[in-house]
């Protein structure tokens, strides 16, 4: 699919005022300047965050009201249930609430959905062990904004309720009878950050329950997790919490952190937000998506590296066959997307299958909507009901407003902007399409179904070297809200045909402008130019990386696109 190449050209004025001010190269005000960060102190506290930078958890309107409930629970010895959910997220804000009760002696329990038998969110099960369990006061974590009629099952059986979430809410439906709400979203909450992953929240609560003179730093591992794996944008108080806290998994002292870097063959190595995206929380993902996720918290919790090892090789394992299945149902689903979907007519991809397995649609969507860059929703069908998941690329497209036009069809739907969980009945899905679709035409312009390349200038391969990596490696970490800067090199080629190695392609090329030559990586863009001669030249656009090797920094280039000059 042909991509529309955007160049970014921030204003000279400003990057000027930033250079003066801060003494910083034209590169980096550059760089800061087309993520629209303009004001010199934004641009100091962008490039230099602080932990004395968070919020006051104090500015949630409710927080105050929680933490008294909450000591008062502790005081009488209350039964405590903290209800999470089955994801990085849930998970990781599960572990530290319930590491930061047990330091004030509270009588804990926990409970996590069965995603398959469940689903998301409070469920029947959950109210029913909460009731048989004697628990007097429910705290949920990363869930419960949408969970009205739950909220409701329990007030009248006597169990207050504490929600901490980052769900978007049903502005037409709002759980009012609990006894607290601390959520960015929620209407009337004057927090100033509205981008906090559900364990941001839970640190947040947490970081009160404890005072505000308690040290953090052995909490901030779980909230990178969570909040990267959760792919929260790295802007503002996410910034903060994922630096610091990608330090401290590098550094963490909990035995299953050790355990897990260990298993994934990753703990001789500073720890990235890709590391996390790509090795760390696809592991701790893997039990909640096909089994119970129980396993998981506990990896979280354990004192023991014994322990830990082994709950880490589970997880290791149970990643594997996850990958299988995932692989299983992207083939399957892209032979029926090349047969049946017309996107002339169609703007969303809409399919199901009883053979799909529910806890891993949702990554085949988002790999789906990132090949096709349309809004996909694939459904596991079971006894006439359609659990789905969906996932959008396209930033002109608000997947969660989108489903609140079809809820008429719908059982029941959550989410956010670019993903979502939804229940329906299955002989409702053709009509759930048309509507979508219809939705979608009245939400977006032609472009929005366009792949963009965001690109931050032009860069030849005579001006790379160490120190200019290292410059623009202060905006680090990246990720959502804050991509690796891309950039443009003209009329390059190839420095020699491809050879193949055990009868596979290599997975990087040499190219050349004639002068410098760097090796380029890309699984699309090798494949690609597997029929290029080498005289014939392209535009690249690349992210420039490096690799220490025995000692040395060696440069190669992360290739996101070319074309044919």
């Amino acid at each position: 699919m042909q991509k529309i190449w955007q160049v970014l050209r921030p204003k000279t004025n400003h990057m000027l005022g930033l250079m003066n001010a801060l003494g910083i190269s034209s590169l980096l005000a550059h760089l800061l300047v087309s993520r629209q960060i303009k004001d010199p102190d934004d641009a100091e506290r962008f490039l230099n965050p602080m932990l004395s930078d968070l919020h006051a958890p104090s500015l949630f309107k409710d927080m105050e009201k929680a933490v008294r409930r909450i000591k008062r629970a502790v005081e009488n010895k209350e039964r405590i249930l903290i209800y999470g959910d089955y994801d990085v997220d849930g998970i990781t804000a599960m572990a530290v609430l319930i590491r930061t009760l047990k330091t004030r002696g509270a009588d804990l329990d926990f409970y996590i959905p069965h995603r398959i038998e469940e689903g998301y969110g409070i469920s029947e099960e959950g109210v029913r062990f909460a009731i048989e369990n004697r628990i007097s006061l429910v705290i949920t974590v990363d869930c419960g904004i949408a969970d009205v009629s739950r909220i409701e099952d329990f007030r009248r059986a006597g169990i207050e309720v504490i929600i901490t979430d980052h769900h978007e809410p049903d502005y037409g439906r709002l759980p009012v009878s609990a006894c607290a709400i601390i959520n960015p979203l929620y209407p009337g909450e004057t927090y100033p950050d509205k981008n906090l992953s559900g364990v941001g929240v839970a640190f947040k609560l947490a970081r009160a329950v404890l005072g505000e003179t308690s040290g953090v730093d052995d909490m901030l591992d779980l909230v990178a997790l969570g909040t990267v794996a959760d792919v929260c944008p790295l802007r503002g108080e996410n910034r903060i919490l994922v630096k610091y806290g990608l330090t401290e998994i590098g550094n963490s002292k909990k035995p299953g952190i050790k355990a897990l870097r260990e298993v994934a063959d990753i703990s001789r190595r500073t720890i990235s937000a890709n590391d996390v995206s790509f090795i760390l929380g696809p592991r701790i993902n893997a039990m909640g998506r096909l089994d119970s996720a129980e396993l998981a918290l506990r990896l979280f919790l354990t004192d023991s590296l014994s322990e830990g090892m082994e709950i880490a090789e589970t997880l290791n394992a149970m990643n594997r066959k996850r990958q299988e299945i995932e692989e299983t149902i992207y083939n399957a689903a892209v032979n029926r997307i090349e047969r049946e979907i017309n996107f002339k007519d169609e703007y969303a991809i809409v399919l199901g299958d009883s053979d799909w397995h529910q806890g891993v649609i949702g990554i085949v969507a988002g790999k789906l909507a990132e090949r096709y860059f349309r809004p996909v929703i694939l459904f596991s069908l079971d006894n006439k009901i359609a659990s789905g998941s969906g996932r959008v690329k396209s930033g002109n497209i608000h997947l969660f407003k989108l489903l609140d036009k079809c809820r008429h069809l719908i059982g029941s739907f959550g989410g956010h902007k670019s993903a979502c969980g939804i229940k329906m009945q299955e002989e409702l899905i053709p009509h759930f399409r048309s509507r979508l679709n219809q939705a979608i035409r009245e939400m977006i312009d032609g472009d929005a179904f366009t792949p963009m390349v965001y690109i931050d200038g032009e860069l030849g391969l005579d001006s790379l070297g160490t120190e200019l990596i290292a410059e623009f490696e202060r905006l680090a970490p990246f990720g959502e809200g804050n991509p690796f800067p891309n950039f443009v090199c003209r009329q390059v080629r190839l420095k020699d045909k491809l050879t193949k190695r055990n009868g596979r392609i290599n997975s990087a090329v040499w190219v050349t402008d004639g002068r410098f030559t760097y090796q380029a990586k890309g699984r699309d863009f090798v494949n690609a130019v597997t029929l290029l001669n080498p005289e014939e030249e392209f535009d690249l656009v690349y992210q420039p990386r490096s690799l220490n090797r025995m000692g040395e920094q060696y440069i190669y280039l992360n290739v996101q696109d070319f074309r044919l000059f």
